[in-house]
């Protein structure tokens, strides 16, 4: 009798130690390969790197000018699939001239897909830009924010530039508030992510973040702290004119 429990025993340990094992290989066949995209930004003017402190650019509107800084913030990356299917990433990049550390950063755990188009925020989602120092590339001690309003600064552009007297004025852009978010779209060729690495390059035109087929002047529009009233032109024009500014150099 004590030998036929035994026996009974075994044999239902073994059944129970195979249906675990079953469930384990279930549940590793179902895991999702995953890749990552590495993004660099370059800011640009007529096709050459931006460099910061020369008075060596002009724009659309015949105005010589130079950036001594340029700062802004790209965010909520997404990929879209060829099936229309949109991956989407709620990160926030602070891109930086003046340190190229800020100018690369690495969207991660990309489901296997053949994807076609990019899509991000200039500037940061209406949710988030209620409140203020948030993790990361968001904290305030960056600076890309408004001490006389809640919400963060979408981009800073600030240098000078030769008025039409021949003297060197201030050019002070700080672009911010809702209405002033841009989103960029740009179709890709299509790419395959497994499990593998792909690298893709942002290029901003700045002469165009400044306006080519209504050019903004620096004569009239050189200190711009995005006023609720009275820039309400300007707010408008970076808007629009921001998405045209931004091309996909290439992806391997």
């Amino acid at each position: 009798m004590k030998k036929h429990i035994l026996f009974c025993l075994f044999v239902g340990f073994l059944l129970a130690s195979c249906k675990k094992e079953q469930v384990v290989i279930s549940e590793t066949e179902h895991v999702i390969p995953r890749g990552q995209l590495k993004v660099s930004v370059q800011n640009e003017v007529n096709n050459s790197t931006l460099q910061l402190g020369q008075m060596l650019y002009t724009n659309d509107a015949g105005n010589q000018y130079r950036l001594d800084m340029l700062k802004y913030y790209l965010s909520n990356f997404e990929l879209i699939n060829e099936n229309g299917t949109s991956h989407k990433f709620g990160n926030f990049e602070l891109i930086d001239q003046a340190k190229s550390a800020s100018q690369s950063f690495t969207l991660d755990s990309i489901p296997t897909g053949t994807y076609n188009k990019i899509k991000f925020l200039v500037g940061v989602d209406s949710i988030t830009n209620q409140t203020l120092n948030h993790p990361g590339d968001l904290d305030i001690s960056y600076g890309m924010f408004w001490s006389w309003s809640t919400g963060y600064i979408f981009l800073k552009a600030e240098g000078a530039f030769i008025d039409s007297t021949g003297a060197e004025k201030p050019l002070i852009y700080h672009l911010g508030s809702n209405v002033a978010l841009s989103k960029v779209e740009i179709d890709i060729a299509p790419i395959t992510i497994n499990k593998n690495t792909r690298n893709m390059n942002i290029r901003l035109d700045i002469n165009k973040m400044f306006g080519v087929a209504e050019p903004l002047d620096f004569n009239f529009y050189n200190i711009q702290q995005s006023f609720p009233t009275g820039e309400e032109r300007w707010i408008e024009s970076m808007r629009t004119n921001l998405p045209n500014s931004f091309t996909l150099e290439f992806v391997q």
